[in-house]
């Protein structure tokens, strides 16, 4: 099955125009040709046209024909048959005219003649004219032919009365070339060999459509990334470190276990009188036999640590923001880099040279320029994505720095903790074995005076002996010494106990300060995650951007190469029509010329 001509437009381009769009442009290739066409190629498409004085329904004597006359290639009028019988200045014409006389065509400027009575350069039956005016083609004498069943009167130039009987009077013929039409179903032009010329024709017009369209779909695509620019230059969010107020780490306060109290001494037994008459075998405790020590102050041989935070990071946006700032200036408008637009144009004067933006490029389809803003603007938006990736790189290293800093401080603190507390524990210890000690010599010197005190009873018995003033005495100095150790004893225990409460109280200050430090640690990660989320969001603008300056790219391209294409196809039209011809049609100045030499010819 044939191909239809709009299918043979798609053939040749590769398109997928639809059909409406394709008859047209054919449409448009054939007057194309038809106004290319020297006018003896053209009458083998020639239609004709009666012009008549009478349409059947009123006179339209000396309206003139509204046939296109662009391409006229001949105009005729009937010589016409009237009675010879004139009555008072009237004639009446009972005939068809008979024979077309060829109408010469008259100067411009002597058009006027013709409704002049009397004028030697009035036209005539035999000899008649025509002149072109207003659109129309008017002919002289005027054809009065009478297309009606009645008869019709009218006034002729000079002022007779002239009657026309029905289907009578003379014709007017108007011969023209005027470009044949085609639809959907048209599988060939009129004329075989000039078809290619006219699909030339049509694929230079479907060309030139697709390089618009695409040249608009460019800018569509521009609009794009201006939006995805203005949706990223908007609501940029701030971030800051969070600085939580570090406390200074606790300093050892330790009082000493050692009591104020003395450790009291055995009593000086000497100086009870006993009487010379009793042996006593059991002797009186000379003093306390302590072979613990109490224990010296906490000793912690590593050193308190404290925590080194880095230098928190300086964030800033505007070598980012100026970055984006520009890019969206060079493709929507100029403002903003070194300049501004005053007057609304989208271009502005910097340095006494005009700078447009890329819409206002495209707009005036320049898609050189077009392809070096975009260009431009891509390096801007390279620009800002590096700043980016800079900013987000120093705030991963100060995290990197940070974590390093608390696993140290943790470290060390561990460290510390644990000396602390194998001392805690050995001062503890060696107040126990110290205080057992203290117990079991006191023990032992209480022991050695109630065994005194009962063999000395027991002596003092036998002798028949009194030694109540001895056994008071020495159950006086008992007790003091009782009173002295409990003292000693209580106050050990004192300062034992406050001991260990501040070292408690000193762990516990320990553990605060590493919580905190934990709590500065988890909010610095929290901001360093925040600020790179925000920037992951928002770089899916800097991606859209990218994508539709590339599809901008991209529609410009194809653009240029359909623009390209059409005048190829233009090219090759015009090429073709004048190796088929020879030539192609004279300017409008030299086409009298052409048809007095083409009918000399003939």
């Amino acid at each position: 099955m044939a191909l239809k001509l709009w299918e043979k437009v798609n053939y040749i381009t590769g398109n997928s125009s639809k059909s409406r769009i394709l008859i047209d442009y054919i449409n448009q290739g054939s007057k194309f040709v038809v106004a290319s066409l020297p006018e003896k190629f053209l009458w083998s498409i020639a239609n004709e046209e009666n012009v008549q004085g009478h349409n059947g329904t009123s006179s339209v004597i000396g309206n003139g024909s509204s046939t296109p006359y662009d391409k006229i290639l001949a105009v005729y009028r009937y010589d016409g048959s009237t009675t010879s019988s004139v009555v008072n200045s009237a004639s009446t014409i009972s005939s068809e005219g008979t024979k077309k006389r060829v109408c010469v065509e008259v100067e411009d400027q002597n058009i006027h003649i013709f409704d002049e009575p009397n004028s030697l350069l009035r036209a005539s039956k035999m000899f008649p004219k025509f002149y072109k005016l207003g659109g129309k083609i008017y002919i002289k004498p005027d054809p009065d032919y009478n297309a009606d069943d009645a008869t019709y009167n009218y006034t002729d130039v000079d002022s007779n009365t002239i009657t026309v009987n029905a289907t009578s009077g003379d014709k007017g013929v108007i011969v023209y070339a005027a470009p044949p039409q085609i639809d959907e179903n048209t599988d060939a032009w009129i004329l075989v060999e000039y078809e290619n010329v006219v699909l030339q024709y049509a694929c230079h017009l479907d060309a030139l459509y697709q390089g618009g369209k695409h040249r608009d779909s460019a800018l569509t695509s521009l609009t794009g990334v201006t939006t995805a620019l203005s949706s990223y230059l908007s609501s940029f969010p701030s971030h800051s470190i969070k600085d939580v107020v570090k406390p200074s780490a606790p300093s050892a306060i330790f009082s000493s276990v050692t009591p104020s109290t003395a450790l009291p001494s055995v009593p000086d037994f000497a100086g009870v009188s006993l009487p010379v008459s009793l042996n006593v075998s059991t002797s009186l405790p000379s003093d306390f036999a302590i072979t613990e020590t109490l224990p010296s102050d906490l000793t912690v041989n590593t050193a308190l640590p404290s925590i080194v935070m880095p230098s928190e990071v300086n964030i800033s946006y505007a070598e980012v923001n100026d970055a984006h700032a520009k890019a969206k200036a060079l493709v929507d408008d100029y403002d903003g880099i070194g300049g501004g637009d005053t007057e609304g144009e989208g271009d502005t004067e910097v340095n006494s040279q005009t700078i447009k933006s890329s819409q206002q490029w495209l707009i005036e389809e320049d898609p050189e320029m077009v392809e070096a803003n975009l260009a431009i603007a891509s390096s801007e938006l390279r620009r800002a994505t590096s700043e980016l990736a800079s900013q987000k790189s120093q705030l991963e290293e100060f995290q990197a720095e940070v974590g390093a800093a608390q696993q140290k401080f943790g470290a060390e603190l561990q460290k510390f903790q644990a000396e602390l507390a194998k001392d805690q524990a050995r001062v503890q210890q060696e107040v126990q074995e110290y205080q057992a000690d203290v117990a079991r010599e006191s023990q032992e010197i209480t022991s050695q005076i109630s065994k005194y005190s009962a063999e000395l009873q027991k002596e003092a018995q036998k002798a028949g002996v009194d030694v109540q003033v001895a056994q008071a005495e020495i159950a006086k100095l008992q007790a003091t010494f009782q009173g002295d150790i409990t003292k000693y004893t209580t106050e050990l225990s004192l300062n034992t106990n406050t001991l260990q409460k501040e070292v408690q109280q000193y762990t516990n200050d320990l553990q605060k300060y590493s919580a905190n430090i934990q709590k500065y640690s988890t909010e610095v990660q929290t901001e360093v995650q925040s600020y790179a989320s925000d920037i992951k969001k928002r770089e899916r603008f800097i991606q859209e951007a990218g994508v539709q300056m590339q599809k901008s790219q991209q529609y410009m391209q194809v653009s240029q190469q359909q623009y390209g294409l059409s005048g190829q196809y233009y090219q090759k039209a015009v090429s073709e029509l004048q190796s088929i011809t020879g030539t192609l049609s004279a300017p409008p100045q030299q086409q009298k010329g052409q048809r007095q030499e083409e009918r000399k010819s003939s």
